[in-house]
């Protein structure tokens, strides 16, 4: 038989242990719990936000086969400019991966607006031009990417390209100076 003392200093041990074991589960949910005196304040915040969204359709430029293709693509849109580029560059992406025209996960890490508000800089993960590319290839490949862009409408005109926020490099192209919305010329518009 247990001792006073001993039980004394048992019973709060098992108490604790036993609103641990419910704490934790309702952090991994397990339980859901709604309070009825919480407020509902997110919930409104919530559907105001999804009023903003909306869906476009864009156009998903790629250069397979000697000639240019297109692709209607339906992305969520939303009033914020610089996360709509970053959406629509990184599906571009995804949608490149999917069509096995590049063979590596590339994504844009940060889009960032200059003054004027039609140069961007545009800061990637790694360089998505393989070294090993022809400059036609490449030129074809940064064609594809700008027409993408430019026919979203999204007002920019100047693109500066960077790599872990740092000057994109290439052999075969000058990632120096910014780079027209337009591209190479109006070849393809």
């Amino acid at each position: 038989m247990l001792s006073f003392k001993k039980t004394f200093l048992f019973l709060p041990i098992i108490i604790c242990f036993f609103i641990g074991i419910i704490f934790f589960i309702i952090q991994k949910s397990w339980i859901i719990i709604q309070w009825p005196f919480a407020s509902n304040l997110e919930n409104v915040k919530f559907v105001v936000d999804s009023a903003t969204e909306l869906h476009k359709k864009v156009k998903f430029f790629y250069y397979k086969d000697e000639r240019f293709l297109e692709e209607n693509v339906d992305l969520l849109w939303i009033e914020n400019k610089s996360e709509n580029l970053k959406h629509l560059i990184n599906n571009w992406f995804v949608f490149l991966r999917e069509e096995r025209l590049v063979d590596k996960p590339y994504y844009l890490e940060t889009v960032a607006f200059a003054d004027d508000l039609q140069t961007v800089y545009l800061s990637f993960n790694k360089s998505f031009l393989d070294q090993e590319w022809s400059i036609f290839k490449k030129s074809n490949f940064m064609e594809s990417l700008l027409k993408t862009i430019s026919y979203s409408d999204l007002g920019v005109k100047n693109l500066i390209f960077l790599v872990n926020h740092q000057e994109m490099e290439d052999y075969h192209l000058d990632f120096s100076r910014c780079w027209p919305i337009y591209g190479f010329g109006d070849t393809y518009y």
